[in-house]
């Protein structure tokens, strides 16, 4: 029964039925003759240029990108003097949830930046990000996770806050002005590691000396089975992402931000 649902999911999902339900109508224009060749051509393509853009081969390589400039971390270089762990997003509080849930990205973020924090000797751990939007109390994303690192056992008082970002380019400014005020240049970064080529860009613009300290590698392995080239909504979004990732550092690259 499990290897028969293993099977089932992917072909039921939403995702793929519709578009398998737009390959066929293609397919029936084609054979019925009821259109063009030209204008079954303008629908065809998509069509082919969706579904393969979806499936785990497309995602992995255009992750593969962005991850493989540098390699997993499991220790933390001895001239480190603070780690920076940047924010991803987080649950605001409202009537159902009565407090600030991090999301999964943020929540790994962390847990990679407490690993290499007990590591080595205690440092700094800079948690970075501003306010959460529709967060009715208010809460801060370097709040928030000030009190899940504190729940790894990062000490409390070597967990510092830079509140105020919203972006990449602000975490890397605002980060290197809390830092400066304790001389502070050569830190170890981390977040995603598929933003970390952005992330690094920023930081090295802002003058500081940075170790990149990725997480949640997503392109690692590739696993050749008829899945692999079975359209998804989940490879399509991480597609999304690496497309996301790129443009960002093409937009920071022409307004001078990198």
């Amino acid at each position: 029964m499990d290897q028969f649902a293993r099977f089932l999911t992917p072909v039921v999902s939403p995702f793929f039925l519709l578009w398998a339900w737009i390959a066929a109508v293609t397919i029936y224009l084609a054979r019925k003759g009821f259109s063009t060749r030209r204008s079954l051509a303008l629908l065809a393509i998509p069509v082919v240029l969706l579904a393969v853009s979806s499936t785990p081969l497309a995602s992995h390589f255009a992750l593969a990108t962005l991850e493989w400039r540098y390699p997993r971390r499991s220790e933390r270089p001895p001239t480190t003097q603070a780690i920076v762990v940047l924010s991803g997003g987080a649950r605001p509080a409202n009537s159902w949830r009565p407090t600030t849930e991090l999301s999964a990205d943020t929540m790994v973020r962390c847990l990679a930046a407490a690993r290499l924090y007990h590591s080595a000797a205690p440092c700094p751990v800079v948690a970075s990000g501003g306010p959460i939007k529709y967060d009715t109390a208010q809460t801060t994303l370097a709040a928030a996770m000030r009190r899940f690192l504190i729940e790894l056992r990062v000490a409390e008082e070597d967990v510092w806050l830079e509140p105020r970002s919203t972006n990449t380019y602000q975490n890397a400014a605002y980060c290197r002005s809390l830092l400066s005020e304790h001389d502070i240049d050569k830190i170890l970064l981390v977040t995603q590691a598929s933003h970390l080529p952005r992330a690094v860009a920023c930081f090295r613009a802002q003058g500081m000396k940075v170790v990149p300290a990725g997480c949640d590698f997503r392109s690692t392995t590739l696993h050749w089975e008829w899945t692999t080239f079975l359209p998804s909504a989940a490879n399509a979004h991480e597609l999304k992402q690496a497309c996301r990732e790129w443009v960002g550092l093409l937009w920071y690259r022409l307004t001078g931000r990198i």
